[in-house]
């Protein structure tokens, strides 16, 4: 089986939105930042106390194998084929999300995209980890040198739904460097 990095992964992407963007698709309104945050700050507020963890069914397990090729909503094959490094609540809301994404707000530039939308979603929802703070201090040390860009100030955040694997995957990644671009890229969750 053929596996695609990132690059050809977005590029793909890319193409297959346009595409579909091209075919006259039913498009939605675009949703600012803002209005995504808002959101998805009510649906935390509806959980009230409720937080994902690292137990019950993954998002691999209810939704894989898909199909190479195939999709669900924003959630395609290339998700089965590898670890996201989240919890198992954690992955399960960031591919339950994806799955209910409509396909034509994939990829369209200039917008939130289904990816940081969910990605957020997971963020919000998942339960505190005292290992995330350990982990952040080993990348800051490393930032240090190079300065880091504004996401790392909320490093404990976004790694709090990964799993120590996960972690450990996102410490190594972020030698790369410490800008907002890195430290995205280096968030598989989030794309």
């Amino acid at each position: 089986m053929k596996r695609f990095d990132r690059n050809q992964f977005l590029l793909l992407a890319t193409a297959i939105g346009a595409a579909t963007a091209a075919t006259g698709a039913k498009t939605y309104p675009e949703q600012t930042e803002e209005q995504s945050l808002r959101t998805d700050d009510e649906e935390q507020d509806q959980a009230a106390g409720a937080c994902d963890g690292d137990t019950g069914q993954s998002g691999r397990a209810k939704y894989c194998p898909i199909a190479e090729g195939r999709r669900k909503g924003c959630l395609d094959w290339t998700f089965c084929d590898q670890s996201m490094g989240l919890k198992a609540a954690s992955e399960l809301r960031l591919f339950d999300c994806l799955a209910q994404a409509p396909v034509n707000s994939c990829s369209v530039e200039g917008t939130t995209t289904p990816y940081l939308r969910c990605g957020q979603q997971v963020v919000n929802h998942a339960c505190p980890d005292p290992g995330a703070a350990a982990t952040c201090q080993r990348v800051q040390r490393t930032c240090a040198r190079g300065g880091a860009g504004s996401m790392m100030q909320s490093c404990v955040n976004y790694v709090t739904p990964m799993t120590a694997a996960g972690r450990s995957a996102f410490v190594s990644c972020m030698v790369e460097g410490c800008d907002d671009d890195v430290f995205k890229g280096c968030l598989l969750y989030m794309r």
